[in-house]
């Protein structure tokens, strides 16, 4: 139920933001070749995506064009509705059957569809479908049955966002997407744990995906000397009011509350205007439960009768709630979490029921604060998440406010069967 009324609140407040096209969900190579895909957002009709089994160079920034792999161009009919998986089959050499949808899927070039064992899978757009593989203007996922290095085969030095599936036991001529389709997201649909390979056919699993928003914001950095301060990204635009609860109390994953007492504190921000995407906004505590913010003009105030107190290295949620006056036991999303320790989160962890939060946490040691220092041209939820990102130290640390440019913000599934 937690995840239901969270869908509702993200579709009623939050503007739709646009991420990756599609992500692959199962390929298969023995006869008749197949695969198929996941649309990760409405797909007007017309849209076009390539598909290949040629593999990309990031050192060029091509694809491979020549007679041993094959290029499609697949065009969606109608509309493509978020969460839909199509199958594309081959049903003889060089001619395709679409499942899923009425779009089409034809031969590009004079080359032909070749798929023979574990090879890469390709989705991507271009800027010219008569010649796609010089064109390329965004790669959007990739998968490749097998444990070999990708090397220059792999997009993301290219194309951050790039959702790739690989890193298997052994290449293998198929696999299928089995994981939770409850709550899949960029890491998970990535996750090679999270699909089933073998030699044999494998029947698709096409089973609709329902696509929400992610994560509001996500922290950049902690400061627990005086003044106590925090940092966070916007990782889409929120509209005037938009309401996020802060707190250093800390999340149970059994009982799926908040910590409430004198020994934590909890603050409510409201947004003024737009807040948007992302712009790195800063609270600090200038007195005894007193707080300005900047990089927007909203407030930050404290919630019940606690007191905000940061000592040391302790855990920081970023949440929303059903009922702001008692936040922590209504929660409805935990959006990111951040924790300057190498201690085991245990239930402190969110990830089990909110699967979609951003948690930075496993840094090297307890520390007194930390600042976001990797790269803001193209951050994604893993790099936000990844600890090597940050410098952390026992002293006092002055945040970088720098605005991130393109944020992606991902798309993740909730069933609401």
């Amino acid at each position: 139920m937690r995840h239901i009324l969270s869908i509702f609140s993200l579709f009623t407040f939050v503007p739709m933001a646009l991420g990756q096209l599609v992500a692959f969900t199962g390929i298969d190579a023995n006869f008749p070749d197949e695969f198929a895909f996941v649309a990760l957002q409405d797909l007007p009709n017309g849209t076009e995506i390539i598909f290949t089994e040629g593999a990309y160079d990031n050192t060029t920034g091509d694809f491979l064009n020549d007679s041993t792999v094959g290029t499609l161009l697949f065009t969606v009919a109608g509309t493509l509705s978020t969460g839909t998986v199509v199958q594309i089959t081959e049903t003889a050499g060089n001619v395709f059957t679409v499942t899923g949808n009425g779009g089409t899927a034809v031969i590009v070039g004079a080359n032909n569809w070749i798929v023979s064992g574990a090879v890469p899978h390709y989705a991507f757009s271009t800027s010219n479908t008569s010649s796609p593989w010089t064109n390329v203007t965004e790669v959007h996922a990739m998968m490749f049955v097998s444990n070999a290095a990708l090397g220059n085969l792999d997009p993301i030095p290219d194309y951050a966002n790039a959702i790739v599936a690989s890193g298997f036991t052994g290449p293998e001529n198929a696999a299928d997407y089995t994981g939770s389709r409850m709550a899949a997201t960029h890491m998970t649909l990535a996750d090679q744990s999270n699909f089933t390979a073998g030699a044999g056919d494998i029947t698709f699993d096409l089973t609709m995906f329902t696509i929400a928003l992610g994560p509001l914001v996500a922290f950049t950095g902690i400061d627990a000397n005086f003044p106590d301060e925090f940092a966070f990204v916007a990782l889409q635009d929120l509209s005037a009011g938009t309401e996020i609860i802060f707190t250093e109390g800390a999340y149970d994953n059994t009982t799926g509350e908040f910590a409430n007492d004198s020994s934590v504190g909890t603050l409510h921000f409201t947004v003024t205007g737009t807040l948007s995407t992302g712009t790195v906004v800063q609270i600090t505590e200038t007195a005894g439960n007193t707080f300005t913010v900047t990089g927007n003009g909203g407030t930050a105030v404290i919630v019940g009768a606690n007191n905000w107190i940061v000592s040391g290295a302790v855990p920081h949620y970023a949440f929303s709630t059903s009922n702001t006056s008692s936040p922590w036991t209504n929660v409805t999303e935990v959006h990111a979490m951040m924790f300057v320790s190498n201690v085991a989160l245990g239930n402190l962890d969110p990830i089990p029921d909110y699967a979609n939060a951003i948690v930075a946490s496993g840094f090297t040691g307890p520390e007194n604060a930390a600042d976001y220092t990797g790269s803001r041209m193209a951050a994604t939820h893993m790099t936000l998440a990844d600890q090597s990102n940050f410098t952390a130290g026992a002293g006092d640390i002055t945040f970088d406010l720098t605005m991130f440019t393109s944020v992606p913000v991902e798309l993740f599934s909730f069933s609401v069967e």
